[in-house]
């Protein structure tokens, strides 16, 4: 099982303004689609309503449902039951257009944790600081201080492949390994940049048209 961003949910974002504000069928990016519980529209604050000019739908998987799908999950409940994960997905439209969508998984274990965050928009000055970005302007991954950040510009098209996260893994008996495993694409391109900025080259090669 692999996740992307859901391409329904970005389609039908805007829908959610027409008057009702509820999220549509999601499917959380799954090659086997089912419907999705624990999906709410807010503001960008949560304190105030989805309106037409500022709207964030959050969904979530219904775990439950996870199981229904996933039996052979039930031999190894002794396992799992000292697992967690969590996977979200968040959508901010602004003025009727959608702006950002982040994906958020985590899973843990007694002896492991990883945590992965996807951020899919547009560019912005904040960014210039991270010498990831100065090297590609259209994609960055690197290591946060408690999760793997990957940011890809909304506009790029090759670079969307590094927001395909394999959520698979919670649901096997050795569970995530490391954040190579969940996000592989996106942990490839990092661990190729992270030489460079490592080595304090990154400035020659940073593409910095946009950063002055």
């Amino acid at each position: 099982m692999s996740s992307s961003i859901d391409r329904t949910w970005i389609a039908d974002a805007p829908i959610v303004l027409q008057g009702r504000c509820e999220p549509p069928p999601f499917d959380g990016g799954t090659k086997n689609s089912s419907p999705i519980s624990n999906g709410e529209a807010t503001g960008s604050s949560h304190e105030i309503p989805c309106t037409q000019s500022d709207c964030l739908i959050t969904a979530a998987p219904d775990k439950n449902d996870f199981l229904e799908r996933h039996p052979k999950l039930g031999s190894v409940a002794i396992h799992i039951s000292r697992r967690h994960w969590i996977f979200l997905t968040l959508i901010w439209v602004k003025d009727d257009k959608l702006t950002a969508v982040e994906q958020w998984f985590s899973f843990m274990t007694p002896t492991t944790r990883a945590a992965v965050i996807t951020d899919t928009s547009q560019p912005s000055s904040r960014l210039c600081r991270n010498p990831y970005f100065r090297l590609h302007h259209t994609f960055a991954a690197y290591e946060g201080a408690k999760h793997f950040a990957i940011w890809v510009d909304s506009a790029a098209t090759r670079e969307k492949e590094m927001l395909t996260l394999n959520l698979g893994c919670a649901s096997s008996l050795p569970g995530c390994r490391d954040v190579a495993q969940i996000a592989p694409t996106a942990w490839a391109r990092y661990e190729s940049d992270h030489l460079l900025v490592d080595s304090d080259k990154w400035a020659e090669a940073a593409q910095d048209d946009n950063c002055r």
